[in-house]
């Protein structure tokens, strides 16, 4: 075919190609980018971009990949954190190895809560040495498992100040600190990629709740409310309960808006922390607990809170009217899980007092500014009857009666508090309160009558054949 023009359809040859070259080159710019996505990481994954597919002549020969990841596994890492120092292997850690390229490999170490930090392998390419980047990942919760065992002798529990109300002065605070286990993480992963023998743990400052500073011109001269409850001295291992509870509550300061958790505070009731065993209230029942007695401390306390006007933020009554305070007063508590809070709603801060005085439990709240004016009041309005459970017993004579458990009424409570500041009145209505009745267990012999049968007659007089004869 010929064409009149020849220099015309030259330059029309040559723009097709170069267009043909441009779309090709944009096509192949396209399915490169396109065909591997970087793995989905969680908000627990580090931010990494993934790099393009190696071509065929470079991929990672799997010997030279194992031996990588066999040095690896056998590497060891010194953990050092101030005077504690020790060394782990990183096959203890779930170290793995996993090519940029190989995207369901990637995916499924993600899947299974693993962490990356991106490395570069030198591998021989000819008579050259061309870079492989891969993944290097460790397991994340093997790694925070290390961390918490740790704990133990790193970490410190806040201690806010407090005011001594022996001395008439605040006792100062003490700062506590915790492992960072996101920036402890990252750090033992760089080590890994760098080679370092050891990497030092991160630790966090926490400060306490309550400092000196917080305290400025503190002094607490007004008490706000005073409660006391008695207890039997004979039973020496209940009444050392309570004063380690009373202990550690005594000289508690709160800020204004501040919470106060009983459980928090005290602690777990514990034979390590000194706890003994006595009786404790359980499913409407008196049995021997470890710790009997916190129940006594936390009813005290909860009701000089009431009656200085404090939030009770909450609070739970036993299943049994205790015999220490009435009901409605009472608060339960159990570790970890039943506790008693209360907030501090005074403009001032409030000190805790609480101690024991020779065969009484007693519980002070006091204040930098004046007391409310608070009345309590309860109402038992319904009185909840006991059932009762009668079995028998082939091995007991016949006739025979044994109560096993005297049955106990229950009762529903109402509670209502007003208080008064600046001339204004407030009503609140508690919760209310129910103590749950006891079932009645009876053993009975064989060929028993139960209930038994009454007497005829009016009461308090003999049957007419029971009468004596006339004189």
């Amino acid at each position: 075919m010929c064409h009149k023009n020849p220099v015309r359809w030259s330059l029309f040859i040559a723009t097709q190609v170069v267009g043909a070259a441009v779309c090709g080159l944009v096509l192949f710019v396209h399915l490169s980018t396109e065909s591997v996505d970087a793995p989905t990481f969680g908000p627990h994954m580090l931010a990494l971009d993934l790099v393009q597919p190696l071509p065929a002549h470079l991929e990672l020969p799997d010997a030279l990949f194992a031996a990588k990841l066999e040095a690896l596994r056998a590497r060891r890492l010194i953990l050092d954190a101030g005077p504690f120092q020790g060394t782990y292997a990183l096959v203890d850690w779930g170290v793995s190895l996993v090519r940029r390229d190989d995207e369901l490999a990637v995916r499924a170490l993600v899947r299974q809560g693993q962490d990356f930090i991106p490395h570069v392998l030198h591998v021989p390419f000819g008579e050259t040495t061309r870079d492989v980047e891969i993944y290097i990942g460790l397991d994340r919760e093997a790694l925070f498992d290390t961390f918490h065992s740790w704990g133990p002798r790193l970490e410190r529990t806040p201690i806010s100040a407090r005011w001594d109300f022996g001395r008439g002065r605040v006792r100062g605070e003490v700062g506590g600190a915790r492992i960072d286990r996101e920036a402890s993480l990252e750090a033992v992963l760089a080590a890994v990629v760098s080679g370092a023998p050891r990497v030092s743990l991160v630790l966090e400052e926490r400060p306490a709740a309550v400092r000196r500073v917080d305290l400025e011109n503190f002094e607490p001269q007004y008490q706000l409310a005073t409660f006391s409850t008695e207890f039997n001295t004979r039973n020496r291992d209940r009444a050392t309960n309570l004063k380690l509870a009373a202990r550690a509550l005594n000289g508690v300061i709160l800020l204004p808006g501040q919470r106060l958790s009983y459980n928090g505070v005290v602690g777990e009731r514990s034979e390590e922390r000194g706890f003994l065993m006595a009786p404790v209230i359980v499913q409407g029942e008196i049995v021997e607990g470890l710790g009997g007695g916190a129940c006594q401390v936390s009813s005290t306390l909860h009701a000089a809170a009431v009656f200085a006007g404090l939030n009770v933020i909450k609070r739970a009554n036993h299943s049994l009217p205790s015999s220490y305070i009435e009901m409605g007063l009472d608060a339960v508590v159990a570790w970890p899980n039943l506790d008693l809070k209360f907030e501090n709603s005074y403009d001032f801060p409030v000190a805790i007092k609480v101690y024991l005085d020779e065969d009484h439990v007693r519980a002070e709240i006091w204040g930098a500014g004046e007391r409310r004016r608070v009345v309590f009041r309860r109402e038992v309005y319904l009185e909840l009857p006991f059932d009762e459970l009668v079995t028998v017993d082939l091995t007991l004579p016949p006739g025979t009666i044994k109560t096993v458990r005297r049955g106990k009424v229950g009762y529903r409570v109402l509670r209502a508090r007003m208080s008064w500041e600046n001339g204004e009145e407030v009503f609140e209505r508690l919760p209310l309160d129910i103590y749950k009745p006891v079932r009645q267990l009876v053993t009975i012999g064989p060929e028993t009558s139960y209930p038994p049968v009454p007497l005829e007659g009016v009461a308090g007089e003999l049957p007419p054949d029971q009468l004596p004869p006339d004189p």
